[in-house]
């Protein structure tokens, strides 16, 4: 009986260990390996820090629903305002996924 919950209990151990070090790599590991390659090839842009653009995405929102909107087609600066940002810092690198133009 107490060698089979040992055996168990190791079994989740390992399990939780493993979903750990996925969940590590997934979130941390893999966004700065990509982003040392990105600098590599020459491609400038923010430092990674995980969660941080969910916040920035949500303070240009607010930012951009705060000011009065002007009698033009020239929208994108309201509709995506972050997107509308980092292409304006970035350029064309910025790889976002939408095509506009600023």
């Amino acid at each position: 009986m107490e060698q089979s919950l040992v055996i168990h209990v190791t079994v989740c151990v390992f399990v939780v260990i493993g979903v750990l070090g996925r969940v590590l790599y997934s979130v941390w590991l893999k966004p700065k390996m990509l982003e040392m390659q990105l600098r590599r090839q020459g491609l400038r842009g923010n430092k990674y820090r995980p969660l941080a653009d969910i916040k920035d995405e949500a303070a240009s929102f607010k930012e951009a629903w705060s000011r009065p909107m002007e009698l033009t087609h020239k929208i994108i600066p309201r509709v995506i305002p972050y997107d509308h940002q980092m292409l304006k810092r970035y350029g064309k690198s910025s790889n976002l996924p939408i095509k506009f133009r600023v």
